[in-house]
């Protein structure tokens, strides 16, 4: 009898799983936000049980604010040769200009896009990890077992969050970091919910 309930749970488990795995997916590509449990994902000192049950990272609306400027800075000097005259320069300066404007252009492109890209949080069966990369030339990695979290809270506040249904998971520690901080995540409510299934678990 105990065996036909075990199964039944089990059974429950997977078509949770299942459910997760199916609106977030598990591959990952160079867009994806979150993913559970992910396929082929491992990282420099996961220990041989360790088991990866989330990755996440910004939403994709984050990077919209510095897109468009990005896309300003690749419309000034299209305007600014219809309005100014640079007759008196030599084209050969014009041109080493032109290509150092854009050479800069695509460098500030490159350095938010990998900005946005490294900032990580990883979920295992047994820590959370957060990395954090303010710019290209500075990393911080922070991580903090399961069984020391004391809080987990899910923040979506203003109309664009809550359209889009990203906002902050943050989360209370007892380790040397007093909080770990999920910054402008797809669906905070629900990673929150794993957070504290894991939780429960430890």
């Amino acid at each position: 009898m105990p065996d036909i309930f075990v199964t039944e749970e089990k059974g429950i488990d997977r078509e949770l799983e299942s459910e997760k795995a199916g609106a977030w997916g598990r591959k990952l590509h160079s867009l994806t936000t979150v993913a559970f449990k992910p396929a082929r994902l491992r990282f420099e000192d996961q220990d041989v049980d360790e088991q990866i049950i989330l990755f996440t990272r910004p939403h994709l609306i984050t990077n919209l604010k510095w897109f468009l400027l990005a896309v300003l800075m690749a419309l000034v000097p299209p305007f600014t040769f219809i309005f100014l005259n640079f007759g008196f320069i030599p084209i050969n300066f014009r041109f080493v200009g032109l290509l150092i404007w854009y050479l800069l252009t695509f460098a500030f492109v490159f350095e938010r896009f990998l900005v946005w890209f490294f900032n990580v949080e990883i979920v295992t069966n047994k820590r959370i990890l957060d990395v954090n990369i303010p710019n290209i030339l500075f990393r911080d990695i922070t991580q903090t077992p399961l069984g020391k979290i004391q809080d987990i809270t899910a923040e979506t506040a203003g109309f664009m969050r809550s359209i889009l249904a990203f906002g902050d998971v943050r989360v209370q520690t007892a380790g040397t970091v007093p909080e770990i901080k999920f910054e402008a995540v797809p669906s905070p409510n629900k990673i929150s919910q794993i957070l504290n299934d894991l939780w429960r678990e430890i």
